[in-house]
C-alpha cells in the first residue's frame, strides 16, 4: 500500500561536516530528500513515501512535473 503523499525530509550532514568548505549540501545548498530521493529541479511539491524510479526522476528533474498526483497520472504510472 502507497502511503499519503508527507513533506521531504531533507539530508543533513552530520556535524562537524567533514567537508566544510567543500560540501554541496552545508555550502551549496543543494537540498536532497532522504525518502524519496529526489533533489533540486526534481523535488515534487510533496514527498510520495517512497524513492521515485530513475524514470519518474528524470521526467520531473526535465521539468514536465511537480506535482505528485500529476507527474503518475501524465507518465501512466502508478504513484511510486
Amino acid at each position: 500500500m502507497i502511503e499519503p503523499p508527507r513533506e521531504h525530509i531533507f539530508y543533513v550532514c552530520p556535524q562537524p561536516c567533514p567537508d566544510v568548505g567543500r560540501c554541496q549540501f552545508c555550502d551549496g545548498g543543494i537540498l536532497y530528500c532522504t525518502v524519496c530521493g529526489a533533489y533540486e529541479g526534481a523535488l515534487l511539491d510533496v514527498c510520495p513515501g517512497e524513492k521515485l524510479t530513475a524514470e519518474q526522476h528524470n521526467w520531473n528533474y526535465a521539468g514536465n512535473m511537480r506535482r505528485w498526483d500529476k507527474l503518475t497520472r501524465d507518465m501512466g504510472h502508478r504513484a511510486p
